[in-house]
């Protein structure tokens, strides 16, 4: 497909059709657009067969609503493309802009027979989970990433080479999650080029909130100042801790 676009005209109603199925072959969109939409636990894209090869070239997907804005929706975990299986995932340029879904906005694999996704010069716009919104505090520890969520079974080397490539975010931490333990809490965020900052302040007079973590807006708990600050093997993060006894949660 080249040069379509996909709009829903009726925005007041969740849509339970619309969803473009990849079942087999190869499938290839360039220059395409996927916009306003509101589904009822479906999505624009949804990939479902192992030999299918999906290609994404320049393609926009913005304002893509998964799950709708209710807790009930958590049984779907959203992404404006859901991968449940294919052979292999290529998407290169375009935008993934104010997409939500229960655990991720934009991207969600589950199986991946190659186990390699490549992601180059795509770029992420405050994307959302709304798993995030309904449980703030439980969030640090859980399975989300606003714009990609990485399911499928991989190692770190299936990984690191084919993400990236000039891709950027702009949405909030996480970028980047998993249902995997080694890969939750941001820690591939800097592929998406997300930078953990040098420093992260801790007061108890502060507070616990993703956009925290600031000499003026410090953490309240050395606990989720931790979870907030992801490393990586080239950048560590150092916690300033102001002077007092800690009330951490178990």
């Amino acid at each position: 497909m080249n040069s379509i676009q996909i709009v829903h005209t009726d925005q007041t109603h969740a849509q339970k059709s619309g969803t473009i199925e990849a079942t087999a072959g190869s499938v290839s969109f360039e220059n395409c657009l996927f916009g306003k939409s509101k589904y009822d636990k479906a999505t624009a894209i949804h990939v479902s067969q192992k030999t299918v090869s999906l290609q994404l070239v320049s393609c926009n997907f913005t304002e893509i609503n998964t799950t709708i804005d209710d807790i009930t929706t958590e049984d779907y975990d959203g992404g404006a493309v859901y991968i449940e299986r294919a052979q292999s995932v290529r998407i290169t340029g375009g935008l993934f802009q104010r997409n939500q879904g229960y655990r991720t906005g934009a991207i969600r694999t589950s199986r991946v027979d190659n186990k390699t996704v490549t992601i180059t010069g795509v770029q992420f716009d405050r994307n959302q989970a709304l798993k995030a919104t309904l449980n703030l505090e439980f969030i640090l520890g859980n399975d989300i990433g606003n714009d990609i969520v990485f399911d499928h079974e991989f190692e770190l080397t299936d990984i690191t080479p084919t993400i990236g490539g000039s891709s950027s975010s702009l949405s909030q931490y996480p970028s980047i999650g998993s249902i995997k333990d080694a890969y939750k809490h941001g820690t591939l965020d800097y592929l998406l080029g997300r930078v953990a900052p040098d420093i992260l302040y801790v007061n108890q007079s502060g507070t616990d909130d993703i956009l925290a973590g600031s000499q003026g807006s410090p953490f309240r708990t050395i606990a989720y100042a931790v979870q907030t600050a992801p490393t990586s093997r080239d950048q560590g993060t150092t916690l300033s801790l102001a002077d007092g006894s800690y009330s951490e949660k178990s």
